[in-house]
């Protein structure tokens, strides 16, 4: 029985744990995988690599109404159906050896084409599990096993209805892994992770004219859309479009640095650099009254946290019910700061142009 899983159900903590590389005995893709086009020999011949990005969800495992979260920086979440939460915080090392464990097994290029060729379409989205579904998602920045690159889907499968599919291992090893730290959460209680300073940011912006460093805009109804984007020479577009494409009103502004800093900083204040869009989820009642854009930073840094050439997108769904529901959240408290900013700038074009 694979290490993983025997540590879950002793309930276990995972140091000490390696999960030996199979080299030619190990894992492989399957005689029906191989005559398909995947490269034959041992899984654990891949190599890959993981963001360290805070703002990066790299691994997500769902089993049997528990749910674990786990990001770039280590950041480990965990919640039940009973509305248990937990955050935790794993090692670089730790998460390399749930990565390997899934890796060496197949998982990383598990997606609904293979599993169609091994168990048929019918079994593979009709019949109905007999044991407890386990679906993952595993994120890499690089990944290959001569020629094969990893898949990005969500993989579910019921293990235990198809013990002869090596992949099935790997999710009942990282179910176990999720049992395993829940265990550990319970015991030891929640690691307060400190909300995050973002304040502390410092940044920097290109000064190219070409280059957007910053966008926002805002649908309002089903009819009108507002933005406004800064480039690198403080040019600030700001256009008021309404259905049908027509332009409403439009202006050119021009910013010098320190205005275009203060525009800027307000995004990077309320952590826009670090967006994270799987904490920001919520259903949305209607397709309109969304708002998104872009941040582009030179350089940035928090703390340990520094990137070169930095690029973040954002959108919200529904900014009524963001204002309404989730006050408390300082990505929407971002929200409301940019969108008072949006119209302080109409206000002021609108002044200029009548003096």
């Amino acid at each position: 029985m694979n290490r993983f899983l025997l540590a879950g159900l002793a309930g276990l903590g995972l140091a000490g744990l390696v999960l030996a590389s199979g080299g030619d005995a190990g894992p492989r893709p399957s005689a029906v995988a191989v005559a398909n086009g995947y490269p034959p020999g041992p899984y654990s011949e891949a190599t890959f690599e993981i963001s360290d990005d805070a703002a990066v969800m790299v691994l997500r495992v769902d089993h049997d109404g528990r749910s674990m979260r786990l990001y770039g920086d280590g950041r480990l979440n965990i919640q039940t159906g009973d509305d248990e939460r937990y955050s935790r915080r794993l090692d670089r090392s730790r998460m390399l050896e749930i990565f390997r464990t899934a890796v060496d097994h197949g998982l990383a290029e598990f997606g609904p084409d293979l599993l169609i060729l091994e168990i048929g379409e019918d079994a593979a989205f009709r019949k109905p599990c007999k044991t407890p579904r386990v679906e993952a998602t595993l994120r890499f920045t690089a990944y290959d096993r001569h020629g094969a690159g990893a898949n990005q889907s969500t993989r579910g499968i019921c293990p235990a209805d198809y013990p002869g599919i090596v992949q099935s291992q790997a999710l009942a090893d990282l179910a176990a892994v999720l049992e395993v730290e829940l265990s550990a959460a319970r015991r030891e209680g929640s690691i307060e992770i400190p909300a995050a300073n973002y304040e502390s940011a410092k940044f920097t912006l290109s000064s190219d004219p070409t280059e957007l460093i910053f966008s926002f805009g805002r649908l309002y109804g089903l009819s009108t859309t507002r933005s406004m984007r800064l480039y690198g020479d403080g040019r600030l577009e700001l256009r008021n479009i309404e259905q049908g494409n027509v332009t409403r009103e439009s202006f050119d502004r021009i910013l010098d640095y320190p205005d275009m800093v203060e525009l800027v900083r307000i995004a990077v204040d309320h952590g826009f650099a670090e967006w994270d869009h799987d904490t920001l989820r919520w259903r949305s009642r209607t397709d309109a009254g969304g708002a998104g854009g872009e941040i582009h930073l030179e350089t940035y840094q928090r703390g340990e946290y520094t990137r070169n050439n930095l690029t973040r997108k954002y959108q919200l769904p529904d900014v009524g019910l963001a204002l309404e529901r989730y006050p408390e959240r300082i990505q929407v408290q971002g929200l409301k700061a940019i969108l008072q900013a949006l119209d302080d700038q109409f206000e002021a074009a609108r002044g200029e142009v009548k003096k």
